[in-house]
């Protein structure tokens, strides 16, 4: 097969790989000739094109661990760039002669030596497993040559540096014959030199590692002194068991094992906690429950302080009644905080609900509604009712609160909101178009009442000089108050009763006020809504109103 001259594959490889997928071994580039690949792979290591190198890498060892003759000419040049690892790429090379290592490696006389001198180790071990009586226990020529394949290669400086547990003592001599006996298995101990290299370290690994080995790890990790893993085992850790219900129920059951109490330390800190205000001493009550929110995250809590808070959180059979459990909810991560937090007494008082944005609250006040959850849900109303002074924040509480079992003043609120404009209305609420359908009957009723009323007013003779004073502040009484017609009415009965001096000429008017309001009682918002709901399911379709519809509804 033809190639390319070397200079030219040099210099346009790396740029054809630059952006190629990691995962994979290109066909092409395995085929490339091995000095030609090597070459490329000093010259992306010496600019510095990580994507290439790491590419080169990958493809050098594939080919290393299919060739042993191609293995020992890779050998010194992953040496030199400073590979971790190299024991699965040397140990094939152990089978090759040393007259060959000799033509390939001779320039190289220290690693020359060093590959003769494990080789020579394998010899021997290769000789002694050979040797071993045919009538032992086929378990102990399994146990051989399990170990003569765990052999893994690390760098002392490194070791003592990253691993201050490691047992390197001083009889432990400098050269590559030192054998360490471990009982971590080879996957393990991978793992763990991994991380006595500053540039190797690799969370999305840990993410994609079973449990199992993950804990493994973070033993090993914990064992040995290397603080870094350790740190970075408890932090995928504590990402996984918090997304994942299955892996936090593993670390669960397997605290309460005799072989997990000893992993303590290691497994508690992963485990979702309890939830209590920043800034709160931490809660001491041991976690019985954990919650799953509808964007995936567990939370801890306690089924005692559930049930006396919380009457419909947990029902009878809604979880299991041993533990650990998970409780499914609809609610987000960061309702379901707020709500359990509700289920400590003692923290009621320092959760903060001015910092939550209104979607937020509205949220908290329909799950704490739900579950009946009487203090947070009092508290929230508190809330709600210092933000429905604005019409916009008023029309999205309205939206949203009319289903509560003990709503806020829901015709406050919507009072406020007829100052709103239509297509106000429609930007804030299109995607529900009852409500935009109740809000438009709702302020026609509305609007129709306040000029029958101001009609009566504006019909006091102008000559009388009381009836005039009258005239004016009905009307702007009228206008102010924005209230429900017999709220109007009372609210002007009870300013103009201190005015004695004009009750007698009052009187006759304002029986012709209250005739008008009698006979025009506004509907509330509660059963505006429920007729617009009722004329679209006669209507069973999803189409706007049409024009007589509509017409026919506001009138009705």
């Amino acid at each position: 097969m033809s190639h390319q001259p070397p200079s030219d594959q040099i210099s346009n490889l790396p740029r054809k790989y630059s952006s190629y997928d990691l995962d994979s071994t290109p066909d092409e580039l395995c085929k490339v000739d091995l000095q030609t690949l090597m070459d490329m792979t000093n010259a992306a290591n010496n600019s510095r094109n990580s994507s290439v190198s790491r590419l080169c890498h990958t493809v050098l060892r594939k080919r290393a661990l299919e060739n042993p003759a191609e293995a020992l000419r890779i050998f010194p040049l992953l040496y030199d760039l400073n590979t971790y690892d190299l024991d699965d790429i040397v140990r094939p090379t152990a089978r090759l002669g040393v007259d060959y290592a000799i033509r390939v490696m001779g320039n190289r006389t220290q690693l020359l030596f060093t590959w003769i001198l494990y080789k020579e180790q394998a010899d021997r071990l290769e000789t002694t497993l050979d040797l071993m009586p045919s009538g032992l226990p086929p378990a102990v020529k399994t146990a051989a040559e399990f170990f003569r394949d765990q052999r893994l290669g690390a760098h002392k400086d490194n070791l003592a540096k990253f691993c201050t547990g490691f047992p390197l003592i001083d009889s432990v001599t400098h050269d590559i014959q030192d054998i360490v006996q471990l009982t971590e298995n080879e996957e393990i101990l991978k793992l763990l030199l991994r991380y006595t290299h500053f540039n190797h370290h690799d969370q999305k690994l840990l993410l994609s590692t079973k449990l199992q080995t993950l804990i493994d790890f973070a033993a090993a990790a914990d064992k040995y002194g290397n603080w870094l893993a350790g740190e970075e085992c408890q932090a995928v850790l504590k990402k996984r068991a918090s997304e994942r219900a299955d892996e936090a129920l593993d670390l669960l059951k397997l605290l309460k094992t005799p072989s997990g109490s000893h992993l303590e330390h290691i497994l508690k800190p992963a485990i979702p906690s309890c939830i209590v205000p920043h800034g709160s001493p931490p809660c001491t009550l041991a976690i019985d429950v954990l919650f799953q929110s509808s964007d995936g995250k567990l939370l801890g809590a306690h089924k005692d302080n559930i049930a006396q808070s919380c009457k419909n959180l947990l029902r009878p059979n809604s979880a299991p009644r041993t533990f650990p459990c998970v409780v499914q909810t609809d609610h987000l991560k960061e309702i379901l905080e707020l709500l359990l937090q509700y289920t400590h007494l003692d923290y009621h008082d320092r959760i903060n609900l001015n910092t939550l944005n209104l979607q937020t609250l509205i949220d908290l006040t329909v799950a704490a509604d739900k579950y009946d959850h009487q203090v947070a849900f009092k508290k929230c109303k508190a809330q709600i009712k210092k933000n429905n002074s604005r019409p916009a924040e008023a029309l999205q509480i309205l939206s949203c609160l009319h289903l509560l079992t003990d709503p806020p003043n829901l015709d406050e609120i919507a009072r406020t909101t007829l100052k709103l404009r239509v297509d106000q209305v429609l930007q804030i609420m299109g995607h529900k178009p009852d409500f935009v359908y109740a809000w438009a009957l709702y302020k026609s009723q509305h609007t129709k009442s306040i000029e029958k009323l101001k009609s009566v007013v504006d019909s006091i003779p102008d000559e009388l000089p009381a009836a005039r004073y009258a005239a004016s502040y009905f009307r702007d009484e009228i206008i102010r108050l924005q209230h429900h017609t017999t709220d109007v009415i009372r609210a002007i009965r009870h300013a103009t009763s201190s005015r004695c001096a004009f009750n007698v000429v009052l009187d006759e008017y304002m029986d012709k006020v209250v005739d008008v309001a009698k006979g025009m009682e506004l509907l509330t918002w509660r059963q505006v809504l429920q007729r617009v709901q009722t004329l679209l399911r006669e209507l069973e379709s999803n189409e706007p109103l049409s024009l007589s519809s509509f017409q026919g509804l506001v009138n009705a």
